[in-house]
């Protein structure tokens, strides 16, 4: 009997109703496909659970009711969850989310029903979030099909749990179930030489007689399990000739010209957990052949030289034979004394642009630094925007000669693999940042897609990996006008430590076609003739992270369609040092504009040593290091420090590479004689390959051109003692909110606002809150400034008004009014009068509306 029905006309936006469970007081709890959790009470007052309020996803497959914990478990599209006291929690250490059902024994034990089998975990693991161990049913050890989410599985009273699968219904009782291990055995059966069969002698030995013509090993393994286990059969010594099969699938081990000697055959099995369960060995001798001889051998070895030995002299006789090699080893000559010039007029050429380039940076950095207390806030802003663009400007001059001094490296062989141990989630958030912050810039969206079974920590040549991806990432930006780029980064395969990553980066730019695409990693190739401008060519970019993938044993792949994108697949192994997975990868931020820096910490009494002949060099970290109060000596000469030295203790000493009086090395080596333990970095302009034998120079690390102020202070925070640092509040424990305050939660109700660009555009919550304070505070002066320049006529003028305007609504997330300063901007580059005549107004209006928006600040 139906006692009441509650649909859309009631508040249920979703009424494909998937699941329900009913609540201790009678309430109702309906789970959605697709609107989340509906709480239904006896008064049909409808109240929704959601994202909001922890679900990982609106989809909910089950609701089941813990009588025994006194929980709800949810069974999401991508998660376990549990309801208790109101409150719901997601457990993250569960090893698969793609989940359909759960069902209790009697033990304590959660039963789990998935796309990939059958789980089995504690209860109590589930509600600790601590789940390490479980076992995992599949059609491989014991299931009749796979679990299917398009009909229900049910449990009666005794326990009998009846799952309905993809091809019929498997039945177990999970209450009385026990698993056990089953007796595996070997037998190496016969050897086959041609028509005969070997067997063991009385001391258990094969002897094989001499013959070059096919051994057959006859390999049987006994086993009673349903498991159907990997076995592995291989000689020692020959292990890449072995066979890996399942034993239903085992075939004879086959060799042909066998040398003579003696030979261990081992025959090993693995559980479909990877298990060694089986692991035996026979013992094979072969009799050598007269051939095979050493005595043989040596004279073979003789009259072959012998012959070739005459053959050489009669060819060497010929005069022009004579003459023509002595031009070829002249020409040889010279191309190797050409392409050594070549290399060292590019890797000078290199160093000495990337020197003004840091010269450039440094002073750039420093601007970004300077106080700005008493400069008016339009000017501030305006300098801040040409700052950045300076910075970008930068960036790319830098990417490119660093390409060059790349490509010089591996063309000379001098390019090699550092591996080192990192840590995976900040080596993607270093990967995604610069991405985000270009993709932002460009209105593009950069969609990131981590796999969540990631090892935490690997070991491999990050600074390649991160080069590779950038350069890929670059591209999709550049070569994107309209929708987005998809970073997608999962493990392709794993043996034992050894993992393979897959890096994935799909864009939905301008294609390429595909009679260029075995053209598409040549260096500087121009892939389309009839583009003009360069749009696509492909540089030095995409050429250097092919050759580096290569270098690392890995691969890199291109699929492209004109007009609709292309997707670049980067495959490389790496070594697992923490199994740890790194669980859900979240930005926190990345991507966010860059403006002025406030230093980490104020080290006054600290004493550091600088050693440079460039007085610009000296200049530029002296400006960096300015906010810290750290007390910066300098020394233009190896002999100038050295004396500093022998007058002061220093915390940290930074040497220059190229000094002209004295390497940096020989300079390290005279100093580690009176100090051994005083910190010496050296300051290169080498790109990726560098720094792999500074430590073994006398170096504690290195620093690279154009130098980071960030990298300075962190090096001078590992050194400086505590009693001598005084860290700044950011650094002292006060930590950056994930959301606005409750009392400015009226901003992200206003019209035009959005608080998600404007906290990733900003920096975060703090700083997000400051870029809308000081946009407000600017609009009368800047709009001022505008009306001002339009009424004269100066549409020079007036358009770089509009850019600024553009930059400061874009970092403080107010989009619309952004794109509309984008679209007059371009109208006014173009020099489309009239576009500019008909929005100029309508710019100014709603620019000077969000004073009043925004008067609550």
């Amino acid at each position: 009997m139906v006692e009441r029905s509650i649909g859309a006309l009631a508040g249920i936006k979703n009424t494909v109703i998937l699941t329900v469970e009913e609540g201790e007081n009678g309430e109702i709890y309906a789970g959605s496909d697709g609107d989340g959790i509906y709480v239904i009470d006896r008064d049909n007052k409808i109240t929704r659970l959601g994202r909001d309020e922890g679900l990982t996803s609106d989809v909910v497959m089950r609701i089941k009711k813990d009588d025994r914990n006194d929980v709800f478990w949810i069974v999401t599209s991508n998660s376990i969850e549990y309801l208790k006291d109101g409150s719901i929690t997601n457990v993250t250490t569960f090893p698969y989310n793609n989940n359909y059902d759960l069902y209790f024994d009697i033990d304590g034990n959660m039963w789990i029903l998935s796309s990939y089998g059958v789980y089995t975990v504690k209860t109590d693991d589930m509600l600790n979030d601590s789940v390490n161990d479980y076992r995992l049913y599949t059609v491989a050890n014991g299931m009749t099909s796979i679990p299917t989410s398009n009909s229900y599985s049910a449990l009666d009273d005794d326990g009998t749990l009846y799952i309905s699968g993809r091809s019929g219904v498997c039945k177990v009782n999970i209450n009385t179930m026990h698993q056990g291990t089953l007796a595996i055995r070997s037998d190496l059966c016969s050897i086959d030489v041609g028509e005969n069969k070997i067997f063991p002698d009385e001391n258990g030995i094969y002897k094989i007689p001499k013959t070059q013509g096919r051994i057959r090993m006859n390999v049987s393994v006994i086993d009673f399990s349903l498991e159907n286990p990997t076995i592995n059969i291989f000689l020692d010594g020959k292990e890449a000739d072995g066979i890996t099969a399942r034993k239903a699938e085992l075939k004879p081990l086959e060799y042909t010209g066998l040398k003579y000697g003696k030979y261990t055959l081992h025959v090993m099995a693995y559980d479909n957990n990877g298990n060694l369960i089986l692991n035996d060995s026979y013992k094979i001798e072969k009799e050598a052949a007269f051939s095979e001889r050493p005595l043989f051998m040596i004279f073979v070895f003789f009259v072959f030289a012998a012959i070739v030995a005459f053959l050489v002299w009669r060819v060497m006789k010929g005069t022009v034979i004579q003459k023509q090699f002595n031009e070829i080893r002249k020409a040889k000559e010279e191309a190797e004394r050409a392409n050594a010039a070549r290399n060292s007029f590019m890797a000078n050429m290199s160093n000495e642009i990337i020197s003004p380039i840091n010269t450039i940076m440094g002073m750039n950095e420093m601007t970004l630094r300077e106080n700005a207390d008493g400069v008016p806030k339009p000017y501030y802003l305006s300098v801040i925007n040409y700052a950045l663009d300076i910075r970008n400007a930068s960036e790319t001059l830098l990417a490119l000669v660093n390409g060059l001094l790349d490509m010089s490296m591996i063309e000379s062989g001098k390019m090699k693999v550092v591996e080192k141990e990192y840590d995976t989630r900040a080596f993607l958030t270093s990967v995604i940042s610069k991405t985000r912050t270009k993709s932002i810039q460009k209105e593009l969206t950069f969609d990131v897609d981590i796999d969540e079974v990631l090892p935490t920590r690997l070991k491999g040549d990050e600074d390649k990996i991160k080069k590779i991806l950038e350069n890929l990432l670059s591209n999709s930006v550049k070569y994107t006008e309209f929708g987005g780029i998809t970073l997608s980064v999962s493990m392709a395969e794993r043996k034992n430590d050894i993992c393979s990553l897959r890096f994935a980066v799909k864009d939905t730019g301008v294609g390429i076609a595909k009679e260029t695409l075995d053209r598409l990693f040549d260096s500087y190739e121009q892939l389309d003739e009839e583009k003009k401008n360069g749009v696509l060519d492909a540089g030095l970019g995409l050429d250097i992270s092919k050759r580096l993938a290569e270098l690392m044993g890995g691969t890199i792949t291109c699929e492209s369609e004109v007009n609709k994108g292309s997707e670049f697949v980067l495959i490389v192994d790496q070594k697992i040092e923490v199994n740890t997975p790194i669980g859900e990868f979240f930005e926190n931020g990345v991507g966010a504009s860059k403006g002025s820096y406030q230093s980490r910490f104020v080290a006054p009494d600290a004493d550091v040593l600088v050693v440079d002949d460039i007085p610009k060099n000296l200049n530029i970290i002296k400006g960096l290091l300015k906010a810290t109060g750290v007390f910066v000596s300098t020394a233009r000469s190896g002999e100038e420090a050295m004396e500093k030295i022998g007058d002061t203790r220093f915390t940290v000493i930074f040497i220059d590479e190229m000094l002209p009086s004295i390497d940096g090395t020989d300079l390290v080596e005279k100093i580690r004689s009176k100090d051994k333990t005083i910190p010496i970095y050296v300051i290169t302009s080498r790109g990726i390959n560098g720094g792999e034998n500074y430590e073994e120079k006398g170096y504690n690390g290195y620093l690279t051109k154009p130098l980071s102020c960030e990298v300075l202070e962190k090096i001078l925070m590992k050194h400086i003692p505590e009693e001598m640092m005084k860290k700044t509040k950011d650094l002292a424990g006060q930590e950056e909110p994930g959301e606005l305050p409750e009392e400015l939660s009226w901003i992200g109700k206003t019209e035009g606002i959005s608080v998600r660009d404007g906290i990733v555009n900003s920096g975060g919550v703090n700083a997000f809150i400051g870029s809308l304070k000081l946009f407000r505070d600017t609009i009368d002066s800047n709009a001022e400034a505008l009306r001002s320049a339009y009424s004269c006529g100066d549409l020079k003028l007036y358009i770089l008004k509009v850019h600024s305007l553009k930059s400061s609504a874009r970092i403080a997330g107010i989009k619309d009014l952004s794109q509309l300063a984008a679209s007059v901007e371009a109208a006014g580059v173009r020099e489309d009068k009239a576009f500019v005549d008909e929005n100029a107004g309508k710019l100014l209006e709603e620019y000077e509306k969000y004073k009043e928006k925004l008067s609550r600040l």
